[in-house]
């Protein structure tokens, strides 16, 4: 996991884990250290290439759910803050120390270096997570 996450961090590959174990809370902590784009049994290994395809070819429900799943230590001023750092136009409302603390935080929590990291590592993928305030049942587009 530690070297999936270091290629993920470091480059524009995307990483699918291939695994024997069948516990879904076992396989989803590995994808979040790793940062992974996507999962695939080995007993069901007839789904490897059209993962790899689906997984190349843009961002999957399989990955967006990852992402969602990695975001889910951050608490809602934390995620308007990432919100902030990502590019998205939003109002913060705190005190700009605050929001230093709460970068600080989400580096810290999401284990990543800097912002540069976070932007690679999310960029793509946030664009499509619908925002905390937004409703509850409301589906990425």
């Amino acid at each position: 996991m530690e070297t999936a996450r270091a290629i993920r961090i470091e480059t524009n590959a995307r990483i699918i884990i291939l695994t024997s174990f069948d516990q879904p809370e076992i396989i989803l902590d590995a994808c979040r250290r790793a940062f992974a784009s996507g999962y695939v049994l080995k007993n069901q290994f007839s789904m490897l290439i059209p993962t790899i395809r689906t997984t190349y070819s843009g961002i999957t429900p399989q990955a967006l759910l990852i992402c969602s799943l990695i975001l889910e230590v951050l608490s809602p001023a934390e995620r308007a803050v990432l919100d902030q750092m990502l590019g998205r136009e939003i109002t913060l409302h705190s005190k700009n120390k605050t929001i230093a603390n709460q970068q600080s935080n989400i580096l810290r929590k999401l284990e990543l270096s800097g912002k540069r990291e976070l932007c690679h590592i999310f960029s793509a993928y946030y664009t499509s997570l619908p925002r905390e305030n937004e409703n509850s049942g409301t589906l990425p587009h």
